[in-house]
C-alpha cells in the first residue's frame, strides 16, 4: 500500500520525497542536457514545495497548488508501482540495481519537469534563494566554514545564537506535540501505550522523511 501520512495532503507525499532526491541525485544517471538538469533541480526543490508557508510566500496561485497537487500524485502513482515492481531493492542483482536505479532517476526526472512547468521565472528565481539559504544555514553551523569565511567572534556567537534559539524552538514543538498527541488517549489506550513502549516500540524508520525536523538537503 502506498505510504502516506495522515495530515494534509502535501503531508501524505512527504514520504516519499525522500525517493525524489534517492533518483535526482543518482550520479550513475547524469542529466543528458540542459532540460534534463533543469528537472533534477526542481525535483530537489519538491520538499520546498511541499512546505506551504514556502508555497504562500511564492505566491501560489490556487490553479498553480492543483496542479502541484496532481503532480505530486502523479509521482506518488509512480513510486508505487516501481515498488511493487522491486518490493526488496537491497536484495537485486547488480543488473536489477542498475535498472532500478535508471527508473527511479527517470521518475524523478520526470516529476521536475512537471515542476519546472508550474514555478514561474520568478518564483524559480526565489526557490533557488530560499535553497541556498538552507544549506548556507548548515554550512555556518561547521566551524571550519566559519573560519574560511572569517567570521568575527560577534558574528559567530550571532550565528550560534541563532541556530540555538532554533533548536529550542523545535524542542518545544516536539514537546507539545508529544503532550497533545497523549491527550488524544483515553485511559484504557494510555496503559496500552505504555505497555508497547515497554515492548520497545518505536517510529517506524523512514529514511530522510523531510516530515522530520532536520535539515533540506540543497539541491546540487
Amino acid at each position: 500500500m502506498m505510504r502516506k501520512c495522515v495530515q494534509g495532503w502535501f503531508g501524505g507525499w512527504l514520504p516519499l520525497l525522500a525517493a525524489v532526491a534517492l533518483g535526482a541525485d543518482n550520479a550513475s544517471q547524469p542529466a543528458s542536457n540542459i532540460a534534463g538538469q533543469q528537472a533534477v533541480q526542481f525535483a530537489n526543490y519538491a520538499r520546498l514545495l511541499a512546505n506551504e508557508p514556502i508555497r504562500k510566500d511564492l505566491g501560489f496561485t490556487p490553479q498553480q497548488t492543483e496542479a502541484l497537487q496532481q503532480a505530486f500524485q502523479t509521482y506518488g502513482q509512480q513510486q508505487q508501482k516501481q515498488e511493487q515492481e522491486y518490493p526488496n531493492p537491497q536484495g537485486l542483482s547488480a543488473d536489477d540495481r542498475q535498472k532500478f536505479e535508471a527508473q527511479a532517476f527517470k521518475i524523478a526526472e520526470q516529476f521536475g519537469q512537471q515542476l519546472a512547468q508550474i514555478v514561474t521565472a520568478e518564483q524559480t528565481e526565489q526557490l533557488e534563494q530560499i535553497n541556498f539559504r538552507l544549506a548556507a544555514y548548515s554550512v555556518l553551523a561547521n566551524p571550519a566554514a566559519a573560519q574560511e569565511l572569517g567570521l568575527t567572534q560577534e558574528q559567530r556567537q550571532q550565528v550560534e545564537k541563532i541556530q540555538q534559539d532554533l533548536q529550542n524552538q523545535l524542542w518545544q514543538i516536539q514537546h507539545q506535540a508529544a503532550k497533545d498527541s497523549v491527550q488524544v488517549l483515553n485511559a484504557e489506550q494510555l496503559t496500552k501505550l505504555r505497555n508497547l513502549q515497554q515492548r520497545g516500540f518505536r517510529q517506524p524508520p523512514q529514511s530522510a522523511a523531510p516530515g522530520k525536523p532536520q535539515p533540506v538537503r540543497p539541491a546540487q
